[in-house]
Protein backbone atom coordinates (compact mmCIF):
# COMPACT_ATOMS: atom_id res chain seq x y z
CA UNK A 1 0.00 0.00 0.00
CA UNK A 2 1.22 3.50 -1.03
CA UNK A 3 1.96 6.41 1.66
CA UNK A 4 0.06 8.58 -0.32
CA UNK A 5 -2.71 5.77 -0.72
CA UNK A 6 -3.11 5.66 3.21
CA UNK A 7 -3.46 9.29 3.48
CA UNK A 8 -5.51 9.80 1.18
CA UNK A 9 -7.96 6.89 3.16
CA UNK A 10 -7.21 8.79 6.28
CA UNK A 11 -8.27 11.90 4.79
CA UNK A 12 -11.54 11.04 3.33
CA UNK A 13 -12.22 9.41 6.65
CA UNK A 14 -11.57 13.01 8.51
CA UNK A 15 -13.55 14.60 5.76
CA UNK A 16 -16.46 12.79 5.48
CA UNK A 17 -16.58 12.78 10.01
CA UNK A 18 -16.54 16.81 9.13
CA UNK A 19 -19.24 16.82 6.86
CA UNK A 20 -21.17 14.43 9.16
CA UNK A 21 -21.08 16.71 11.63
CA UNK A 22 -18.89 14.47 13.81
CA UNK A 23 -16.39 15.75 15.85
CA UNK A 24 -12.90 13.98 15.17
CA UNK A 25 -11.77 12.57 18.42
CA UNK A 26 -8.60 10.37 18.35
CA UNK A 27 -10.56 7.15 19.57
CA UNK A 28 -13.20 7.54 17.21
CA UNK A 29 -10.81 7.80 14.41
CA UNK A 30 -8.33 4.57 15.68
CA UNK A 31 -11.84 2.35 15.85
CA UNK A 32 -13.73 3.18 12.83
CA UNK A 33 -10.48 2.88 10.97
CA UNK A 34 -10.61 -0.56 12.79
CA UNK A 35 -13.55 -1.16 11.26
CA UNK A 36 -13.00 -0.33 7.76
CA UNK A 37 -9.59 -2.34 7.65
CA UNK A 38 -11.98 -5.19 9.03
CA UNK A 39 -14.67 -4.87 6.26
CA UNK A 40 -11.67 -5.10 3.61
CA UNK A 41 -10.94 -0.67 3.10
CA UNK A 42 -7.46 -1.17 4.01
CA UNK A 43 -5.28 1.62 4.37
CA UNK A 44 -2.02 -0.83 5.41
CA UNK A 45 -2.14 0.36 8.95
CA UNK A 46 -1.34 -2.10 11.37
CA UNK A 47 -3.61 -2.24 14.64
CA UNK A 48 -2.77 -3.78 17.80
CA UNK A 49 -4.85 -4.05 21.55
CA UNK A 50 -4.17 -1.31 23.80
CA UNK A 51 -5.66 0.51 26.82
CA UNK A 52 -8.60 1.69 24.78
CA UNK A 53 -9.02 -1.04 22.36
CA UNK A 54 -7.75 -1.80 18.72
CA UNK A 55 -4.87 1.22 18.26
CA UNK A 56 -2.37 1.69 15.18
CA UNK A 57 1.02 3.80 15.86
CA UNK A 58 1.30 3.62 12.50
CA UNK A 59 -2.10 6.26 11.85
CA UNK A 60 -1.19 8.16 15.35
CA UNK A 61 2.06 9.02 12.97
CA UNK A 62 -0.47 9.69 9.76
CA UNK A 63 -2.19 12.24 11.84
CA UNK A 64 0.93 13.65 13.26
CA UNK A 65 2.56 14.45 10.47
CA UNK A 66 -0.68 16.36 9.42
CA UNK A 67 -0.58 18.70 12.20
CA UNK A 68 3.34 19.00 11.53
CA UNK A 69 2.04 20.13 8.02
CA UNK A 70 -0.74 22.13 9.10
CA UNK A 71 -3.21 20.24 7.45
CA UNK A 72 -4.95 19.40 10.33
CA UNK A 73 -5.14 20.82 14.42
CA UNK A 74 -4.85 18.72 17.71
CA UNK A 75 -6.28 19.88 20.25
CA UNK A 76 -6.51 17.52 23.17
CA UNK A 77 -8.36 14.26 22.33
CA UNK A 78 -9.85 15.50 19.24
CA UNK A 79 -8.22 17.10 15.74
CA UNK A 80 -9.83 20.21 13.72
CA UNK A 81 -9.26 19.97 9.48
CA UNK A 82 -7.67 23.04 8.41
CA UNK A 83 -6.32 22.34 4.88
CA UNK A 84 -6.52 19.53 2.28
CA UNK A 85 -5.56 21.46 -0.51
CA UNK A 86 -3.50 18.38 -1.87
CA UNK A 87 -5.73 15.55 -1.55
CA UNK A 88 -6.64 13.35 -3.97
CA UNK A 89 -9.75 11.68 -4.01
CA UNK A 90 -10.23 8.45 -3.92
CA UNK A 91 -12.45 6.62 -6.66
CA UNK A 92 -16.09 7.10 -6.30
CA UNK A 93 -16.29 3.63 -5.93
CA UNK A 94 -13.71 3.68 -2.98
CA UNK A 95 -15.60 6.77 -1.55
CA UNK A 96 -18.97 5.20 -2.02
CA UNK A 97 -17.83 2.39 -0.01
CA UNK A 98 -16.55 4.58 2.99
CA UNK A 99 -19.69 5.87 3.14
CA UNK A 100 -21.60 2.76 3.46
CA UNK A 101 -19.29 1.81 6.09
CA UNK A 102 -19.95 4.64 8.12
CA UNK A 103 -23.31 4.13 7.75
CA UNK A 104 -23.23 0.69 8.79
CA UNK A 105 -20.98 1.85 12.38
CA UNK A 106 -23.26 4.92 12.92
CA UNK A 107 -26.48 2.23 12.91
CA UNK A 108 -24.16 0.00 14.99
CA UNK A 109 -23.52 2.48 17.74
CA UNK A 110 -26.95 4.35 17.71
CA UNK A 111 -25.25 7.53 16.55
CA UNK A 112 -23.56 7.73 19.20
CA UNK A 113 -19.63 8.64 18.79
CA UNK A 114 -19.25 9.02 22.66
CA UNK A 115 -15.52 7.33 23.81
CA UNK A 116 -17.72 4.36 25.43
CA UNK A 117 -19.43 3.30 22.59
CA UNK A 118 -17.04 3.81 20.21
CA UNK A 119 -14.29 1.94 23.04
CA UNK A 120 -16.87 -0.94 22.97
CA UNK A 121 -17.19 -1.28 19.72
CA UNK A 122 -13.82 -1.51 18.53
CA UNK A 123 -13.00 -4.09 21.71
CA UNK A 124 -15.65 -6.53 20.44
CA UNK A 125 -14.51 -6.44 17.12
CA UNK A 126 -10.90 -6.67 17.59
CA UNK A 127 -11.89 -10.21 19.89
CA UNK A 128 -13.93 -11.61 17.84
CA UNK A 129 -11.35 -10.93 15.04
CA UNK A 130 -8.83 -12.40 17.42
CA UNK A 131 -10.43 -15.82 18.41
CA UNK A 132 -11.12 -16.22 14.40
CA UNK A 133 -7.72 -15.48 13.54
CA UNK A 134 -6.71 -17.94 16.50
CA UNK A 135 -9.35 -20.63 15.46
CA UNK A 136 -11.38 -20.91 18.29
CA UNK A 137 -15.23 -20.46 18.06
CA UNK A 138 -16.66 -16.94 18.14
CA UNK A 139 -19.99 -16.45 19.70
CA UNK A 140 -21.09 -13.81 21.99
CA UNK A 141 -19.62 -15.80 25.03
CA UNK A 142 -16.11 -16.44 23.88
CA UNK A 143 -16.06 -12.73 22.54
CA UNK A 144 -17.33 -11.24 26.14
CA UNK A 145 -14.83 -13.66 28.36
CA UNK A 146 -11.84 -12.04 25.43
CA UNK A 147 -13.01 -8.55 26.03
CA UNK A 148 -13.65 -9.20 29.97
CA UNK A 149 -10.02 -10.75 29.99
CA UNK A 150 -8.75 -7.86 28.58
CA UNK A 151 -10.55 -4.86 30.47
CA UNK A 152 -12.08 -6.86 33.64
CA UNK A 153 -14.58 -5.51 35.01
CA UNK A 154 -14.78 -2.51 33.06
CA UNK A 155 -17.83 -2.96 31.02
CA UNK A 156 -21.24 -5.12 31.81
CA UNK A 157 -21.42 -8.17 29.99
CA UNK A 158 -24.63 -7.15 28.59
CA UNK A 159 -23.24 -4.14 27.13
CA UNK A 160 -20.46 -6.06 25.68
CA UNK A 161 -23.46 -8.71 24.71
CA UNK A 162 -25.09 -5.94 23.27
CA UNK A 163 -22.34 -4.42 20.66
CA UNK A 164 -21.56 -8.09 19.93
CA UNK A 165 -25.11 -9.12 18.30
CA UNK A 166 -25.19 -5.77 16.72
CA UNK A 167 -22.14 -6.72 14.92
CA UNK A 168 -22.70 -10.38 14.70
CA UNK A 169 -23.41 -10.77 10.88
CA UNK A 170 -20.55 -8.39 10.21
CA UNK A 171 -18.16 -10.58 12.47
CA UNK A 172 -19.32 -13.61 10.75
CA UNK A 173 -18.71 -12.94 7.16
CA UNK A 174 -15.22 -11.71 7.74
Amino acid sequence: MSDARKRNIIICVLKLFNEKKVELSKILIHKFMYFLDVQGVRAGLSFEPYTYGPFSFDLTRELESMVFWDEITEEKNYYRIKNFDDYVDLTSDENKKIEELYDKFSTIADNNFDFKTVEIIGTVLYCANSLKNLDEKVDEPSVIKCFNEWKPEKYSDREIAKFYNKMEKIISIN
